[in-house]
Order: C-alpha cells, then structure tokens, then sequence
C-alpha cells in the first residue's frame, strides 16, 4: 500500500467527523432570533458542507477505494464494504437536507426549517451507527 493512502485517509476521515459533528449540532439549533438566524446557520451549514465536508469526504472515499486492492478479501471486508456504503448514502442524504434546510431558512418557512432538523438528526443517527460499526469491523479486523 502506498505509504501516504493512509494517513490521508484517516485525515480525511477526521475532517468529515469534524462536519459531521457540527452539522449534528446545527441540526438540534432551533434559533430563537427568528428567521434572520435561521438563515445565518443555515448558511453557515450549507458553506461548511460545500467547502469542507464533501471534499473531505470525496478525498476519504477516494483513498478507501486506493486502499481496497491491498485489503484482506473476505467475509469482514464485505460486511465493512458494507457499513462504508450505509454511510456514504445517510452522509449524502443528510447533506442533501442541509440544503433544503438552507432554502427554507431563506424563504422564511420556520417549520419546514425544523422539520428539515429533525429528519436531519434521524439520518445523523444512521451514519453515526454506520461509523461506530465501521470502527468496531475494523478492531476487530486487528485481531
């Protein structure tokens, strides 16, 4: 394996934890200064997600398919292919809802904003567990 294909990936793996936890919570912000913070968050979100979380993410999903030919085959290495897969789709739903939310915040629709949260937060949920999983395959793959 290419001695620098892991390092980046885990450093990728690391920035896209770092969105993935503030985009959860941002999901669990309702502001209470009206829709002008509501814009402002969502907006804010919205950046983070275009300028930091999906590179981040492309580049970590490019160095794990890099890795993949030097991979043990098997049973674990298709439950861990998997999990990834689990929550690269959650990741890319959320994110899509980052971007409804943006919209609703700028037309003013409080309700849709929060509706949009808590389905943001359910999701969040789901690649959350997908990560856990993923962490845990990959310890006991160690042993």
């Amino acid at each position: 394996m290419n001695s620098l294909l892991l390092p980046v990936h885990l450093c990728a793996i690391g920035v896209w934890l770092g969105c993935f936890f503030t985009d959860a919570l941002c999901a669990r912000v309702a502001p209470s200064g009206g829709c002008r913070q509501m814009e402002l968050l969502a907006s804010a979100q919205r950046r983070g997600d275009l300028l930091i979380e999906l590179p981040a993410f492309f580049v970590m999903g490019v160095t794990g398919l890099l890795m993949l030919p030097e991979a043990d085959p098997g049973p674990l290495l298709h439950l861990k292919l998997a999990v990834a897969l689990v929550a690269i789709a959650t990741n890319l739903q959320s994110t899509r809802l980052v971007f409804r939310r943006a919209e609703a915040a700028e037309a003013a629709r409080a309700d849709e904003f929060l509706r949009i949260g808590q389905r943001q937060r359910q999701v969040g949920a789901v690649v959350l567990a997908a990560v856990i999983a993923g962490a845990g395959l990959e310890l006991i793959g160690q042993f």
